[in-house]
């Protein structure tokens, strides 16, 4: 598989910083393990003072600022909505509607559990298998609406998406996300560490050898309505954001990379960007008459190690803690570091890396990937 390198980095925006969501999952699930913490009872939110709180123990280096400037913490949002996901706190997430002319559901007595059986389950495993559980849990969620295509499935991407109209019918209730998501990871393990890679070669590469790797060919739709229409149908650009839709015909010649060649952006600013597997950088946008922008991305692919002595003594660590914290009391930062696993990789250690078969197989190694 032959892709461009960028030869001149020095222009493109790389964001330096890394949050570290393996850590920030159980620096979550200690404070709410130490505390009775009742979620809003309209908008099933955490509490006020408990952000405030939290926005001091987690990795975001701006959530204090973005906590004053925009009244809340989205990478709070995140690492509660993945420990939830995980299965290590419980709460309501349907709601009830008070009345028959109630239109939104209330959160009453809505109360964060922790279940420590989960909990114990997890830090038990050695730590391949949690970061494939952890893998697993992000491939296996954003389907159809919530997909890549019209939102980030981490909640940390920037580049807009396709608008949501429609999406429930046509093409997209028919996609297996989980499939594509795993066939794109097993080329990105084929891919060279640290080089800079050109989306637009990696696009035309997929363009000429998988086209179908989205949309079948002939997709089996829901009804005959559907089967009428066009493979990409579900997705329209606008002169405005706002604006006027534009169709996108099959056989327009640069149909594929309106459609697919957007989806491979939007792809890897979400999972393998949020889990560390990839580095991403943001250039000029190259099409800005049309919306949503493409063209804007490029990606590194990382060594994405994870020291196993490292991750032992700060797990240890972890589990001396919620133990044996005093109730009411937060938790320690260094203490709670995560049993995912560390980035750091000194010299001689056994690591384990991410396997070249897509499916997040870890395998010990000496160094690097496989």
């Amino acid at each position: 598989m032959k892709i461009d390198r960028i030869k001149n980095s020095s222009k493109l925006g790389t964001d330096s910083t890394r949050l570290d969501i393996r850590r920030d999952i159980h620096v979550f699930v200690s404070y709410v393990q130490q505390r009775t913490m009742k979620r809003g009872h309209r908008d099933n939110g955490i509490s006020k003072s408990d952000v405030r709180r939290l926005a001091k123990l987690l990795s975001d280096p701006q959530a204090e600022f973005n906590l004053k400037e925009d009244g809340h913490l989205r990478w709070l949002n995140i690492v509660d909505h993945l420990a939830h996901e995980l299965g290590l706190v419980h709460y309501d997430t349907q709601g009830v509607y008070a009345g028959y002319t109630s239109r939104e559901p209330s959160f009453p007595d809505n109360y964060i559990k922790f279940d420590e059986k989960a909990y114990d389950a997890l830090v038990s495993m050695n730590v391949a298998n949690q970061e494939k559980l952890l893998f697993e849990t992000l491939l296996n969620g954003g389907q159809g609406c919530g997909s890549e295509f019209f939102s980030s499935t981490s909640g940390l991407g920037r580049l807009s998406r396709f608008r949501g109209r429609g999406c429930a019918v046509g093409v997209v209730p028919v996609l297996d996300f989980v499939a594509i998501r795993r066939f794109l990871f097993g080329l990105l393990a084929r891919c060279p560490t640290g080089e800079w890679l050109s989306v637009a070669s990696f696009v035309n590469y997929l363009k000429t050898n998988h086209r179908y790797f989205v949309i079948p060919k002939r997709p089996k739709v829901a009804s005959k309505w559907d089967d009428e229409k066009c493979r990409y149908s579900n997705f329209r650009e606008s002169k405005q954001y706002w604006g006027e839709e534009i169709e996108i015909k099959e056989s327009d010649p640069d149909a594929f990379e309106r459609v697919e060649g957007r989806y491979v952006e939007w792809f890897l600013e979400d999972i393998p960007n949020f889990l560390g597997y990839v580095d991403v950088a943001y250039g000029k946008t190259q099409r800005i008459k049309l919306f949503p922008p493409r063209g804007e991305l490029t990606f590194k692919r990382t060594h994405s190690v994870v020291t196993l002595e490292t991750v032992a003594a700060r797990q240890s660590a972890l589990q001396r803690t919620t133990r044996r914290a005093p109730t009411g009391s937060a938790p320690s930062v260094e203490s709670a570091s995560s049993s995912f696993g560390a980035r750091e990789r000194p010299s001689g250690e056994k690591v384990l890396a991410i396997g070249s078969d897509g499916l997040c197989k870890l395998t010990l190694t000496d160094s690097g990937l496989l």
